[in-house]
């Protein structure tokens, strides 16, 4: 009996072992590179066994965007983005939560790569959109909802948020440790800082004009 629930426990546990195998190539070797036969060897497993779970690479990297969507929720989804009073907040503590993605190489590397597939292979590209891009886009516009930002707005301030995040990735990629841009987080501590600058002076012109 208890070897029968040890069998089973094993059966369970195998996707997450094979997608542990598989993001530690991918990330070592290139997704391009790594094969199922070398994800079996990572495993210490038959080959076979990973077409049980996966039909083919596509689909175990969109089960290892979709686990770590999943796992950085607390990130995403912090308890400071649901105290923010004004979009300038929100977008301030929204910035401070991809900082925290920086501290994590592998995150990085994992996006890096991403990205790099992403130029090549519009599937790629299709998959990213659908498992990383739109769901944080559903997070912040409810987000954005709940202060009434209009829909041009959040749009805007989305786009900005992504565009700070990809360019960090891909200036990494391009230029390595001679990178001459400024570190991710001294980029971003400027720019949170300006945005809430920004909505201060204008609380203030608002508060102006409503005195007249």
């Amino acid at each position: 009996m208890e070897e029968q629930k040890q069998r089973v426990r094993r059966k369970e546990s195998r996707p997450e072992e094979i997608l542990a195998c598989a993001d530690k190539l991918f990330l070592e070797n290139g997704f391009e590179e790594t094969t199922f036969s070398d994800i079996a060897k990572e495993g210490k497993m038959a080959r076979s066994t990973i077409y049980l779970y996966f039909k083919d690479k596509n689909e175990i990297l969109k089960a290892i965007l979709q686990r770590s969507f999943k796992s950085h929720m607390p990130i995403i989804q912090h308890e400071s983005l649901y105290e923010s009073k004004t979009v300038g907040e929100l977008f301030n503590n929204a910035v401070i939560g991809i900082e925290k993605f920086f501290d994590e190489p592998q995150f990085i590397r994992r996006y890096q790569m991403l990205f790099n597939l992403a130029i090549k292979n519009p599937n790629i590209a299709k998959l990213m959109n659908e498992e990383s891009i739109l769901p944080t886009k559903d997070l912040w516009n409810k987000h954005c909802a709940r202060l009434h930002v209009s829909q041009k707005m959040t749009d805007y301030f989305f786009s900005s948020l992504y565009s700070i995040f990809l360019m960090a990735c891909l200036s990494g990629n391009i230029f390595g440790d001679q990178n001459p841009l400024l570190e991710f987080k001294d980029f971003s501590k400027i720019y949170r800082e300006g945005i809430l600058k920004l909505e201060l002076l204008q609380s203030h012109k608002n508060k102006d004009e409503a005195e007249k």
